[in-house]
């Protein structure tokens, strides 16, 4: 699962645009700025994987600048804790996805049976945009699905429940058993039979 980074277009214009500009405002006296002593570069491999677009290798540029000062920055223990923290989520969710997707297939049926049940919205749409869209959403779904049952699957496979009750022994409540309610058909069967009188009834006792 790759990481998509986007950068503000002020950022690329900066970059593409050359360090020979001076930047300065009426009053202010123009300050030249030293050479940085590291040289920010791309391999021939990252150029190539551009294929010619500069904004491409701006984006590069930019991402290997942000790296390269992150070597040299410090962090608290409370920001060590978040960053670790962010980074343990970050690896869960790439395994969960990772795990899910390997069992996940969509066809051109299932594709197709879709599009139509839409048709009325999608009626104006061109076919060749909107199947891999659709193809992509039911993908999704369908990864979502499966990431829920295998989380399930682990309650039951380490016995989480237990632990739970283990844990904060939650106060059981003793619950009145009662018969279920009958139905509506029980009810009009119920109601159909003949009622005895009670002269029958009291017959019935003394025997």
């Amino acid at each position: 699962m790759k990481t998509k980074l986007f950068f503000l277009p002020a950022v690329f214009l900066l970059v593409m645009s050359g360090c020979g500009k001076e930047v300065a405002s009426n009053n202010e006296t123009k300050k030249e700025v030293s050479a940085p002593k590291v040289e920010i570069n791309l391999t021939q491999e990252e150029v190539n994987s551009t294929d010619g677009n500069a904004n491409l290798g701006a984006q590069l540029l930019v991402r290997k600048a942000v790296l390269k000062e992150m070597e040299a920055n410090k962090y608290t223990p409370e920001e060590e804790k978040e960053l670790n923290s962010a980074i343990e989520n970050l690896k869960l969710e790439f395994f969960l996805n990772r795990t899910a997707s390997k069992n996940v297939t969509v066809s051109d049926e299932e594709v197709l049976a879709t599009y139509k049940e839409n048709g009325e919205k999608l009626k104006n749409a061109d076919i060749e945009v909107v199947f891999p869209q659709i193809k992509e959403k039911i993908f999704l779904y369908k990864v979502n699905n499966e990431k829920i049952n295998y989380m399930n699957s682990l309650v039951e496979k380490y016995r989480l429940n237990d632990k739970i009750k283990e844990y904060y022994k939650p106060v059981e409540e003793a619950q009145e058993v009662k018969a279920p309610e009958p139905t509506k058909d029980e009810k009009k069967v119920e109601a159909s039979k003949p009622i005895e009188s009670t002269t029958k009834a009291k017959k019935e006792k003394k025997n």
